[in-house]
């Protein structure tokens, strides 16, 4: 599973939505919220990364690194599974394939903790309402025959 996940992210036409979570000392701290996917019971995969200043490039040899975790949301720890590194055009200069990933703890209050509650934090009432209107009008739609003009009943989620 892991793997086709993997393949699927590294198809060009991959659109990423990355937001700040962090700026310190001129690096910024991102993850791309659109690549938040669910992988294994209780796991999901997302891609973060690290935007170096200008002044850092130069020594470290790269702009950017983008980082594939794997995120354990009931154990509340994290794995890098891939690195890419890229330079400050966005090409890629290097790709680094974590053959036996190692398990982080996640300490509350770090940054860490910041990518993980980003990444496992259940969906809101709002999505869920989404979802389930989208879902009731797709099977709407198909037992119709595909009839487009009906709008479907709105859906009440209860807490």
């Amino acid at each position: 599973m892991l793997c086709i996940l993997i393949s699927f992210y590294s198809l060009p036409a991959f659109a990423a939505e990355w937001v700040t979570l962090e700026r310190t000392k001129g690096r910024l701290f991102e993850i791309d919220r659109s690549s938040i996917l669910n992988a294994d019971s209780g796991t999901k995969v997302a891609w973060a990364r690290v935007v170096l200043s200008d002044a850092e490039t130069g020594a470290a040899g790269y702009k950017t690194l983008r980082a594939l975790n794997r995120y354990d949301c009931r154990q509340q720890s994290f794995s890098t599974v891939k690195r890419i590194y890229d330079n400050a055009d966005g090409v890629e200069i290097r790709e680094e394939k974590i053959d036996t990933p190692v398990s982080v703890p996640i300490k509350p209050g770090s940054l860490d903790d910041r990518f993980y509650q980003e990444v496992c934090r259940p969906a809101s009432l709002e999505q869920l309402r989404n979802i389930a209107t989208s879902a009731q009008r797709n099977a709407a739609i198909a037992s119709r025959g595909s009839k487009l003009g009906s709008e479907p009943k709105q859906v009440r989620v209860q807490n």
